[in-house]
């Protein structure tokens, strides 16, 4: 995950041989690849309609899909998960 300048976190991949990336989500951050390397997995939260949803998409191509949504949730202090699946309803 990255910020972009407006400081919110990108979803990217980069390409370690030609030092490309390429933007695969706008919005998202903890990402977790599949096992078998096709898909990111990652958290994406909207605090403006209190939801955060769970979000993969392809390594190099597709849309992103929802994989499940929940509210988001309240913690005194701060409580950012350590992973997406934190978050899983």
């Amino acid at each position: 995950s990255a910020y972009d300048l407006s400081g919110n976190h990108q979803i990217m991949v980069l390409d370690t041989e030609t030092n490309t990336s390429v933007v695969r989500a706008e919005r998202g951050e903890f990402p977790v690849w599949s096992r078998d390397g096709t898909t990111i997995f990652y958290l994406e939260m909207e605090p403006s309609n209190e939801s955060a949803r769970i979000r993969a998409v392809g390594r190099e191509q597709g849309e992103a899909m929802t994989i499940a949504e929940s509210r988001f949730p309240r913690c005194p202090g701060s409580c950012l998960p350590r992973t997406a699946f934190d978050y899983t309803p």
